[in-house]
Formats: C-alpha cells, structure tokens, sequence
C-alpha cells in the first residue's frame, strides 16, 4: 500500500467467535483500538446474521499490511471450520464501484439478477470490464461478465450500468460498450445473499416473549420461537427481521443452527437493549 490515504479493513462472518487483527509494515500487531497507532476499531454484533468487525486507519504506513484472523471458538454446526471473508478499502478514493442484486433472498433455481456501476469522480465509467465472482458455501466458483449493451436487465447501452443474470450455474450477458478513453481502475465489492432449497417452511406457530437477564426490570432481549415443518435434515441459516408498527426497522438477528425433519421450535433472540421492550 502506497501513500497516505485513509483505509478501512473489515471481516465478516457468521457463526463462532472470530477476531480481527493488524500486522503494519514494521511487524507491529494491533489489536482492535489502538490510539498509538492511530486506528480505530469497532465492532458490529449482527447484521443479517452477519458479525462485521473494522478497522479505520486515517494515515496508514506505506508497505505490506497483513490481516490475521483468530478464531476463539467454532460453532458452525457440522463443521471444523468457520467460514468468513475479508474487505479492504480506500474511504477517500474518487473512484467508486457498488453492485447489488434484484433481491435479498433466492431460492434453490431461481435467476439472480446482477447491478453494478463505476464511478470516476461522480462520473458514470462506461466500457468497463466487470465480472461477477459466485461463490457458494462448498467454495466453487463461477466467473461471469456482467455486460452495459442494454440487453436483458440492462435498460440502456452504455449508460454505466453492468447488469447480468444467473440460474444455478447458467450465467447470461454479453456484448461490449467501446469507449475510446479506457480508465486503469481496479475496484472490487462483496455481496452476500441467502439461498433456500425450499425443502422446508413455517407452519404458522408463533410466540414471543421478553427476557431479563440481569433482573434490572428492563427486557434485554425479545425472544420470537418461530414453527417450522422441516422435511430435509441440514445445516439452516434463519435470518429474521423486527419492524414496527408503521413498518420502520427496529432490528435484525440470524443464527446458523442443524435442522431435522418433523416439526421443530427455534428461538430467535432480538437485542432489546435499544429498544426497551
């Protein structure tokens, strides 16, 4: 890494207890907060059933940065491993890139439609080479080019809109928008999205409840159980989402649990520290 410009660094991860750290350049290890070295760290419990842990560094040293991962404990049902993955990033870089999905959620066979854009200094980058990597839980992948030729999902040719579809393995878009004046620019985003093989579903059997775990009065959890008819046994990840009366988010909570068939409980726990239910 060159220069001076501000850099952020984050790991992501389902299940189990995974940490974070730094090696700089000069060999010297930081762990989360550290004001000497002028990082900061924070630390984000769920997001989608996600765990996000980032380090910002305003005036990061030249040279060779290196991220170690430690895992204190693995709960990924079924396995000795946790999966997670790894983002870096310039905050003050003028050249943006984002890409996104048409949906949240996909089941088994569905077509995904794939989004993305280039920016330059706020300026749509057209004639781009924009590929698509899709990475399943087995760790195979796929590569795909998304195209800007106004086929398919793509509205317009050439307006900066990279778009692609995929059904499993079956990836389509094609075709080239050419520009004279080609930018060198090299930018990178993740996604994440669950996938259902539809096997199983609820079966309408809810109840809730808050709980006190520390006998202050206050309820520092709400705890929804939720029914399910399963038919396959597995590996299951639930997401669930908490929203109020007028449909504003409140919260999100996930949990990675092994499913068997027959009819089967499972406890969603929903932090009410914020919330004060």
């Amino acid at each position: 890494m060159g220069g001076n410009e501000p850099i952020a660094f984050s790991l992501y991860h389902g299940t189990g207890n995974l940490k974070l750290a730094l090696i700089s350049p000069d060999g010297i290890r930081i762990y989360q907060a550290d004001a000497s070295t002028g990082v900061e760290n924070s630390l984000i419990g769920d997001v989608d059933g996600y765990r996000i842990e980032m380090y910002a560094i305003k005036a990061p040293q030249p040279g060779m940065w290196t991220l170690e991962v430690t895992a204190l404990s693995v709960t990924n049902p079924g396995s000795v491993e946790e999966p997670y993955y790894l983002n870096g990033y310039l905050t003050n870089s003028p050249n943006k890139f984002s890409v996104h999905s048409d949906k949240y959620f996909y089941h088994s066979g569905e077509t995904v439609s794939f989004y993305a854009t280039l920016q330059d200094t706020n300026i749509q980058v057209t004639g781009a080479n924009v590929t698509v990597k899709v990475a399943i839980p087995d760790e195979t992948t796929n590569l795909a080019t998304l195209a800007d030729d106004g086929n398919g999902d793509d509205v317009a040719a050439c307006d900066g809109l990279y778009s692609g579809r995929m059904t499993t393995w079956t990836i389509s878009g094609s075709g080239e928008c050419n520009r004279a004046d080609r930018f060198s620019i090299h930018q990178g985003a993740i996604i994440a999205h669950p996938v259902s093989d539809g096997s199983s579903g609820f079966n309408h059997n809810f109840s809730d409840s808050g709980y006190d775990n520390n006998g202050d009065g206050l309820f520092n959890e709400l705890v929804v159980n939720v029914g399910f008819n399963i038919l396959t046994n597995g590996n299951c990840r639930i997401f669930g989402q908490l929203n109020d009366v007028h449909g504003a988010l409140v919260g999100t909570t996930g949990l990675n649990t092994i499913i068997t068939t027959g009819t089967q409980q499972i406890s969603l726990r929903f932090d009410g520290e914020p919330k004060q239910f």
